[in-house]
């Protein structure tokens, strides 16, 4: 399967992306099971649905962390990327 994903334009890719796309790269290696191409502010995902839907939710735990601190590096998504979802059921 394959996808292409649309990061938000409020976002700075350069921060995002990281010096020599080092946080793209970080991204991609906590995803082994998936093949990603990124230009701009398209993302093209390769893989089986289950571990794009995967990528994809962790993409925008990091897009949403980056525009709203406007900072973006290996630590901090490794860190976001540890964080559990919590649903509030009654929401």
């Amino acid at each position: 399967m394959e996808t292409i994903l649309s990061l938000n334009d409020a976002l700075d890719t350069a921060t995002f992306y990281g010096v020599n796309n080092i946080n793209i790269l970080c991204l991609k290696n906590q995803h082994p099971d998936v093949r990603i191409v990124a230009r701009g502010y398209q993302v093209k995902v390769i893989g089986s649905e289950p571990a794009i839907t995967r990528f994809e939710q962790n993409l925008r735990k990091c897009e949403n962390f980056c525009i709203k601190n406007n900072t973006l590096n290996e630590e901090q998504i490794l860190q976001l990327l540890r964080q559990r979802v919590k649903v509030n059921p009654f929401s």
